[in-house]
């Protein structure tokens, strides 16, 4: 591997069914991969959460990572992870 060159780190997460079509949509629409949008999307939602709460994470406020927790749970998150844990369970 090239000394600059980026490390790729392979996770899967689940996904409502709904939301991966958006995705597959978008990205057919925009001529690019649905792993780009994905690197995209948490590249500019790292920077929203930099914007408004400090670039370091590990300096935010106890109150501060209250906040963010609850909204990353108000948008669905573990919801999803709940679901796709049921999914995994049921097959196995």
């Amino acid at each position: 591997m090239a000394e600059n060159a980026d490390a790729m780190v392979l996770r899967s997460f689940h996904l409502p069914q709904s939301k991966d079509d958006e995705l597959r949509g978008l990205a057919f629409a925009l001529h690019c991969s649905k792993a780009d949008l994905l690197r995209f999307f948490i590249d500019q939602g790292m920077k929203n959460l930099a914007i408004c709460h400090g670039s370091d994470w590990r300096s935010w406020t106890p109150e501060v990572l209250a906040v963010v927790a609850k909204e990353v749970q108000a948008g669905g998150a573990s919801e999803s992870v709940e679901q796709g844990l049921t999914r995994d369970y049921a097959r196995i």
